[in-house]
């Protein structure tokens, strides 16, 4: 899975910022992208660069959504 390939546990990634992942997260640009898109449509693909916990960068096609439960509350 994707935590697995990250080198990441679950509970280190899940409910946590892109930017512990994201190499670009320096990038405004690209994290205000991200989030508009997050805000108006609760979700957002696209290419990122990635870095592994050991600090590999790699690229990759990403889907991010924002999860909610019944009572419209973020999870």
């Amino acid at each position: 899975n994707f935590c697995q390939q990250m080198g990441f546990e679950e509970e280190e990634l899940v409910g946590k910022p892109i930017h512990l992942i994201d190499h670009e997260s320096e990038s405004s640009f690209k994290f205000n992208e991200i989030r508009h898109c997050l805000e108006m449509k609760s979700a957002w693909q696209g290419e990122l660069w990635l870095v592994k916990k050991n600090q590999e960068k790699f690229p990759a096609y990403v889907s991010i959504s924002i999860l909610k439960d019944k009572n419209s509350q973020y999870k």
